[in-house]
């Protein structure tokens, strides 16, 4: 028999910022529909239903639990065993899936100082592994201030019953923290592969913990180009993971190309003028082969990347028992000062405040859509002398209208509070995101 497993979860875990209102008759409201980002999407958790629909009149997709993922992820062959493997972060132990009807009794979310002392006992429990720390020094870190941030590596499903162990022998209450919750009566965590990120308010609380997942890390990538009468390219990419994972794969297009055809039917997106993208579903040790061919002039061998998909997820345990969910919160590092710089992602936010000397300080956000607490936040930075917000979003956002409208909201919602606002703006060859470009342009005056 098969596990119960709500729609939920696979909204969760391929959009993580997604945001939910109630609607009539258990429906659940999106805050955008994940195909055609219309506002008309909903989801039935309900056993019965368990379903997606959008009404937006874009693409008017009607879905079943096990289409949504499929579709999301791109494995048409896809069992339900598949599903639950993905969702739980790890391979299972060759048990039974018996039907569980969701009676489901999740906790109300603790108050910010209970959850601030269990996350922050948590981390001090972990350590940083090798190649976590070595991809966060890359990015212009120390180890010093890496150890000031709090980053930890996430625990191995083999460590985790020895920290849940740990954490109520210290008294610590884990009822309403989001990430832990109820296996066969006892308290487990959530498994995932990667890396937490704190997520803290202006005093310097942790409201959640973020996980940045690897695993693309891992990836084969080899590229070959063929001539005919057009350039064919081939892509040969293997995951060599021992969990499955789900991928985006990226290849620039040179200026002037027109992509031709793609392999295998499979579909790609046009996110950029200059990139072609797949998003992929791999097993454990799974290789697939994908090929393209362009019109162009004069053919080169463009540069081809992958990346993990969802890259960032919330340490969160709802749709389980005695779990709690985890919504949204906004990020905060550095003193109030007369410009506040916004940009999307704790890590980002981190990096580029250490990289400006602390002498700039920031707030983030988990995304676009996620922009609920930015006029209560405002108010607060009115009334304490802040004078104006800075957006640092990414610099592809030029390609993007839904960041460009978030934009003009914040900027929207930065006036309604009596503060000025601004874009900041740079030459995206040295970095997409301000991060990126900091420490782009600190090696260049060798700075760093």
């Amino acid at each position: 028999m098969e596990e119960y497993r709500s729609i939920k979860e696979i909204i969760d875990a391929f959009h993580p910022d997604m945001e939910y209102s109630r609607a009539s008759k258990g429906n659940l409201k999106l805050s955008r529909c994940p195909f055609c980002g219309g506002k008309k999407a909903y989801i039935n958790p309900d056993p019965r239903v368990n379903g997606f629909s959008c009404f937006s009149g874009k693409c008017s997709k009607q879905l079943t639990f096990m289409a949504l993922y499929k579709e999301l992820s791109g494995q048409t062959d896809a069992r339900y065993i598949d599903i639950v493997t993905f969702l739980d972060g790890h391979i299972p132990e060759g048990k039974a899936y018996e039907q569980v009807m969701p009676k489901v009794h999740e906790e109300e979310r603790a108050p910010l100082a209970d959850r601030d002392a269990v996350y922050s006992r948590l981390l001090e429990l972990l350590t940083l592994d090798d190649d976590d720390k070595a991809s966060l020094m890359k990015r212009g870190l120390t180890e010093e201030q890496i150890e000031w941030l709090g980053y930890k590596s996430c625990p191995t499903k083999e460590q985790i019953p020895k920290i849940v162990e740990t954490l109520q022998a210290e008294k610590f209450c884990l009822k309403g923290i989001p990430g832990f919750y109820k296996r066969y009566g006892k308290y487990s965590m959530m498994l995932a592969n990667g890396f937490f990120i704190p997520f803290r308010n202006m005093d310097g609380e942790i409201q959640g913990l973020q996980i940045r997942r690897k695993g693309d890390e891992n990836i084969t990538l080899d590229k070959d180009v063929s001539f005919s009468d057009t350039v064919d390219y081939t892509l040969q990419v293997k995951n060599n993971n021992p969990f499955p994972i789900n991928l985006r794969i990226i290849d620039e297009i040179p200026d002037g190309a027109k992509v031709k055809s793609d392999s295998n039917n499979v579909s790609f997106d046009h996110v950029q003028p200059k990139e072609i993208r797949w998003e992929l579903y791999f097993k454990a040790g799974e290789e697939k082969i994908l090929t393209y061919s362009l019109e162009m002039d004069i053919p080169r061998k463009t540069k081809a990347k992958v990346v993990v998909q969802p890259r960032y997820i919330w340490f969160s345990s709802g749709n389980r028992e005695g779990g709690t969910p985890m919504t949204n919160f906004t990020h905060h590092i550095g003193d109030l000062r007369d410009i506040m710089y916004l940009t999307e992602g704790g890590l980002k936010a981190d990096v580029t405040y250490f990289l400006c000397g602390g002498k700039k300080s920031f707030l983030a956000v988990t995304g676009i859509t996620s922009l609920r607490d930015m006029p209560k936040t405002f108010e607060y930075f009115k009334k304490n002398g802040v004078k104006e917000v800075c957006v640092a979003f990414d610099m592809d956002r030029v390609y993007n209208e839904r960041v460009m409208e978030a934009i003009e909201n914040v900027q929207r919602m930065a006036e309604d509070a009596g503060l000025q606002s601004s874009v900041l703006e740079w030459d995206i060859k040295m970095g997409k995101g301000i991060d990126d470009f900091t420490l782009a342009h600190l090696k260049s005056i060798n700075k760093i």
